[in-house]
């Protein structure tokens, strides 16, 4: 969590990415919304740049409609249960908090899905196509998908860096084709 650091600190610090195995949300309105992003990403990279660019544009809207349902869903479900045990004598803003919190949690998780779908799916069309696919754009996306996390954690809202994920993404597979 860089963005808990202090800037004179951050500024000092190198940045390392250590994958760590991360328990999968096994939701189905997350598993289906997986697919389809699977799906956008196929027309993203396979279909005429001008011809579809409306429908992935529209797509892209509600692919972030659908994330924000999942995202809200996961949530309320996790809050019922956490709710239960939590001490009686906690104020409701703490209560609140937590909640976010949660929230806030699933939402750096379901990010960090996204991040690793990506990967997934140009790592198996690379193999499909060898050598087509420019490494360039490649690092651009998932750089944009990280920012776009990194994002929220200053308080971004997520509605709004996920949308702009899938406008930068269009832009990135655009200028490849």
């Amino acid at each position: 969590r860089p963005y808990d650091l202090l800037d004179t600190i951050r500024s000092r610090c190198l940045k390392f990415r250590v994958d760590t195995p991360a328990e999968r949300i096994s939701d189905p309105g997350w598993q289906a919304w997986k697919t389809n992003y699977q799906n956008w990403l196929g027309k993203l990279l396979t279909e005429p740049t001008g011809k579809n660019i409306p429908d992935l544009i529209l797509g892209s809207y509600g692919l972030n409609t659908r994330f924000q349902s999942v995202l809200q869903d996961l949530t309320e479900t996790a809050w019922v249960t956490h709710r239960k045990t939590l001490p009686e004598q906690m104020i409701p803003k703490e209560k609140e908090a937590l909640e976010k919190g949660l929230g806030r949690d699933y939402s750096r998780q379901l990010f960090s899905e996204i991040e690793q779908i990506t990967l997934d799916f140009m790592h198996a069309l690379e193999k499909l196509n060898p050598g087509r696919l420019p490494v360039n754009a490649l690092t651009q996306a998932i750089q944009e998908i990280e920012h776009c996390a990194g994002l929220m954690e200053i308080n971004f809202k997520q509605e709004a860096a996920l949308e702009l994920f899938f406008l930068k993404s269009l832009r990135i597979w655009a200028a490849v084709r």
